[in-house]
């Protein structure tokens, strides 16, 4: 009769407790959702009814997706003409797969600034698939303190990636960061399930197919997958079955990987549409006799080694093994392993730039949160395991008020952080873009350094107007200059001939030919009001081409 009761308790106990978590869970879906609905209200309050994006890559997006959807080409940016390209493959294939169900159900004559909509929309709906990883998780590592049954917890923990600024505008800004941050957490919620190896194989395929610079830790987390979730007790065949499921594993990441990037090899001649090995090269990739060099160099990189990213996956790492025997800590030691190496290899490759607003790394913030939060979880879980109910109340109150503030906070600070960059943004790009297609006649040829914000907003805005020249105006002057031993002026000069150029739109103090007023005649310039990542002051010149 005794363990018939204590049954019925632990019964009811259970069924309490799955309570507490579906109403944390519902609670954090809430938030999410008034989240977002602000962000987009405001977002179209601000630029008066048109949603612009932040990001200069943002905009390479949607110039490939334009084209889709005007001429049904894959991978075509510019006809005629490679473009620095985009390097989520996975992300621009989702983004084309909404924009054209979008555009057939809804704006079938219409293209211009539907496209950014339809980014916000994406971003907006990953954001909500996001918050339900990211509470599943939390719900998995215990995510209660100790067995104290003090709610909100999880909305606490998710609140706190909102203090993330610098994520958050990655993730909203239009760029991949946003499909990152959910296969991340996907990869890791299958680890903490002990899912079939197939699930992660397939999930990390896709995220080194949004972000192929995870390639290394994207094969490390497959060897991984094959290695521990092979759940057999036969001590002979164990090895046999481990190595049998790394294998298939990895074959099936490999087919995977391939299948995804064949498209783009198939039409454009390169597995990714990308910059790399264009105007971005990595040394060490070429030439592996300077992994060596770079390793010594990244010892004596302070800057690097003293970056909060790099300081916090360090503390991380510290946290994960402090914790490991803990629930799930064995999976949390590996996430921290993982996220350690990831700063390790960027450093090893030389890869010391994050980007702007750390937009090649801030996708890894809310893994942070999730191993500092569980390691203080375990921490005060050993101080006071069995809390008074009256402690419980207050604390859950609190937890729930802490929540509210911060969300709000964080959203504030990083709706003033993304205005600021739209603004600026839209005065030295959009705006002159506008202006173009406005005063230029069509297929008025246009010349720009597009290495940047300049040639992909302009892109967006312009490419049914006006004839643009070749890619990498300046970068390629100089190079060419430098091989037939001329100045690069005088090279410049020969270029602009060559290509018809009528009108150079770019930063003067950048493209010192520009001073020229023999060659150049100044027609107009717009100036920020406030310099944050662009070049300053941009303006539209004349070329005299009477004098060639």
């Amino acid at each position: 009769m005794e363990k018939f009761l204590i049954k019925q308790n632990n019964k009811r106990f259970r069924m309490f407790e799955t309570i507490d978590d579906s109403f944390s869970e519902s609670a954090a879906l809430i938030f999410a959702g008034v989240f977002v609905f602000f962000l987009l209200l405001l977002t179209w309050i601000d630029q008066q009814g048109v949603f612009r994006l932040a990001s200069d890559d943002s905009y390479i997006y949607l110039g490939y997706v334009k084209q889709l959807l005007r001429n049904g080409d894959l991978f075509s940016y510019n006809v005629g003409e490679k473009s620095a390209g985009t390097t989520g493959l996975l992300y621009y294939y989702l983004l084309s797969l909404i924009a054209f169900v979008s555009h057939s159900l809804f704006a079938s004559g219409v293209i211009g600034n539907f496209l950014t909509a339809v980014t916000y929309t994406t971003n907006a709906v990953l954001f909500l698939v996001y918050v339900f990883l990211f509470v599943r998780i939390w719900k998995m590592m215990g995510g209660r303190i100790g067995q104290s049954r003090i709610s909100f917890s999880g909305v606490l923990v998710f609140s706190i990636t909102l203090l993330g600024v610098r994520f958050l505008w990655g993730f909203f800004s239009g760029l991949e960061n946003s499909l990152t941050t959910c296969l991340i957490l996907c990869i890791f919620y299958l680890f903490l399930k002990r899912s079939h190896w197939l699930s992660i194989s397939l999930s990390s395929a896709c995220l080194v197919t949004t972000r192929p610079d995870l390639m290394p830790i994207g094969v490390l987390i497959v060897i991984c997958g094959g290695l521990f979730s092979c759940n057999t007790h036969q001590r002979e065949s164990s090895v046999r079955k481990r190595l049998y499921s790394i294998v298939f594993s990895v074959l099936s990441f490999g087919i995977f990987v391939l299948i995804v990037v064949s498209p783009c090899w198939y039409l454009t001649g390169s597995p990714l549409p990308s910059s790399l090995g264009a105007r971005v090269t990595i040394p060490a990739l070429q030439n592996p006799g300077l992994l060596f060099h770079n390793i010594r160099d990244l010892m004596s990189n302070f800057t690097y080694l003293t970056n909060p990213w790099v300081v916090g996956s360090f503390i991380c790492l510290i946290i994960a093994f402090a914790v490991r025997k803990t629930k799930m800590g064995g999976v949390l030691l590996g996430s921290a392993l993982l996220l350690f190496s990831f700063y390790m290899m960027r450093g090893i490759l030389n890869l010391y730039y994050t980007g702007v607003q750390d937009r090649y790394i801030s996708y890894t913030w809310p893994l942070y949160v999730l191993i500092g939060a569980h390691g203080i979880r375990v921490l005060l879980g050993k101080i006071n395991s069995s809390p008074p109910a009256l402690y419980r109340k207050m604390a859950s109150a609190a937890y729930l008020m802490i929540s509210i503030f911060l969300t709000f906070y964080g959203f504030m600070d990083f709706r003033r952080e993304l205005n600021s960059d739209i603004k600026e943004m839209n005065q030295v790009v959009v705006t002159p873009s506008l202006w173009m297609a406005e005063n230029f006649p069509p297929n008025t040829r246009v010349a720009m350094e597009p290495a940047g914000a300049i040639r992909v907003f302009t892109d967006l805005y312009l490419i049914d107007n006006l004839g643009l020249t070749t890619s990498h105006v300046w970068e390629y002057v100089k190079k060419r200059a430098r091989k037939q031993h001329i100045s690069n002026d005088a090279y410049y000069e020969g270029f602009l001939k060559y290509n018809r150029v009528e009108y150079v739109f770019d930063y003067p103090q950048r493209l010192q030919p520009l001073s020229n007023k023999k060659l150049f005649a100044p027609i107009i310039f717009w100036v920020p009001d406030q310099v944050r990542f662009s070049g300053g002051t941009i303006g539209v010149c004349r070329v005299r081409r009477e004098l060639f």
